[in-house]
This record gives structure tokens, C-alpha cells and sequence, in this order.
């Protein structure tokens, strides 16, 4: 392991002590007994050089599921956090790690993916620096994705009652120039890759929001209000 990669790990939270070698093992349960915190954040180290960071509410059980798809992992380094706080370190350790240099797998929270990602199987590498080079999107890519009427019928409630906001028309303006500008190939993309809730009912009561544009099941684009107090 280079020392550079040492010094990030260190910068990221992750005690040299903490560090585990897991060449030729098959679980962790040894070292994180039940009496001992699971909950927390993890990075582990494959033979190539590269990294994964993750959150896990059990590190013994995720473990042995990355070791189906990863059976290469030289080591790997916890730190307990709260349940409740998984989320939001999780987001800025991978952003501390991408911006200092770590070589992170990390399909998801990141601005570079390492390696081939389910994307580049829809849209090849040659239409995606086509797509970083114009001026404007194609906003209408001919293969349009076809969404299941379970979903249409789903969702058509909160869609009607968006339509009837008096401010609608603006609202479907922003939301439609940020969908042809802001998303590659959105047509072929919708669903797979991206998608819109109206009208969302998560956290309604104290941030209720207009609408919110997914990408990959994180929140990217969001136009909200502030609520009537009394």
C-alpha cells in the first residue's frame, strides 16, 4: 500500500489499528463480536489497488456479502457511527475520498466511476462525450423507455393534483429545462436511470417539496416550499 493512499485513510478517519487483513478469510465475526459495534462506515482494499467505501448496520454480514462479488479484498477498515448518521457520513467521507485522490470502485456518490458502470451498457462511451460536447441535450432521443402502466397508475394521483398548482406552468418549465439540459439521453434513460415524484409525502410536514428528480435513488434536483405556519 503506497503512502499516499496510507495518509488518506488516516485523513478519512480510519485508525491504523482498525485496519484488518482478510486475505483468506471468509468472515470477520472474530474480530466484531456481538459485544461489539457493527454499526458504522468501512473501506476495504482489493489486490488491484483500488477501493470501496460503505455503510453498513452489521460490517460482519456486509462483509460477507462483498466477498460473493469481490474475492479479492486485502483488508478493510471500520469506524462505528449512529445508525441515524449512516446517510450523511457516508456522502462525505466518499467526497473527502474521491477529492483527495483515493482510487474509489464506488458506483454510487461519486463524480468518476472506476471501471465499466450499468450505464455505459445503455449509452457507449462515444455518445456520452457526443452528449459532454453539445451545446444542448437531446432532449428527445427517439427510443423512448417504456414505463409499466402499474407505475403510471401509481403515481397519476399526485401527478393530477401537481397539475392543478397555480404556479404549474413554471414549475414545468424549470422542471422540463433541467431534464433536456442537465440529463444525457433522457428518453432512453427515464427509469432505468432517473425518474420524477410530485408532490413527494417524505418529510411533507417540515420540507415539503414540489417535486424531486431522482438519479440513481439520490435526490439531484429539488424545488420546494417553505410551509404555512400559523
Amino acid at each position: 500500500m503506497c503512502n499516499e493512499h496510507i495518509g488518506i485513510i488516516a485523513h478519512l478517519c480510519f485508525s491504523a489499528s482498525s485496519m484488518i487483513e482478510t486475505v483468506g478469510r471468509h468472515s470477520i465475526t472474530d474480530v466484531f463480536p456481538k459485544t461489539k459495534k457493527r454499526c458504522g462506515l468501512y473501506c476495504f482494499k482489493k489486490a488491484d489497488g483500488s477501493y470501496y467505501i460503505g455503510q453498513s448496520a452489521d460490517v460482519v454480514r456486509r462483509f460477507a456479502q462483498h466477498l460473493k462479488n469481490h474475492d479479492s479484498i486485502e483488508c478493510i477498515w471500520f469506524q462505528p457511527i449512529a445508525k441515524d448518521g449512516l446517510d450523511f457520513a457516508e456522502k462525505d467521507l466518499i467526497f473527502k475520498a474521491e477529492k483527495s485522490g483515493l482510487p474509489i470502485i464506488n458506483k454510487s456518490l461519486v463524480s468518476n466511476i472506476i471501471g465499466d458502470s450499468d450505464f455505459d451498457f445503455l449509452i457507449d462511451e462515444q455518445d456520452q462525450k457526443n452528449w459532454l460536447n453539445m451545446h444542448h441535450n437531446v432532449a428527445f432521443d427517439e427510443d423512448r423507455a417504456t414505463i409499466p402502466e402499474k407505475y403510471r397508475i401509481r403515481y397519476h394521483s399526485s401527478f393530477l393534483s401537481f397539475k392543478k398548482l397555480k404556479n404549474y406552468g413554471d414549475l414545468k418549465w424549470v422542471l422540463k429545462t433541467y431534464i433536456e439540459n442537465c440529463l444525457p439521453y433522457p428518453r432512453k434513460t427515464e427509469m432505468s436511470f432517473w425518474e420524477v415524484t410530485c408532490l413527494p409525502t417524505t418529510g411533507a410536514s417540515h420540507h415539503p417539496r414540489y417535486f424531486v428528480v431522482n438519479i440513481y435513488w439520490m435526490e439531484l434536483f429539488v424545488a420546494g416550499y417553505m410551509p404555512k405556519t400559523n
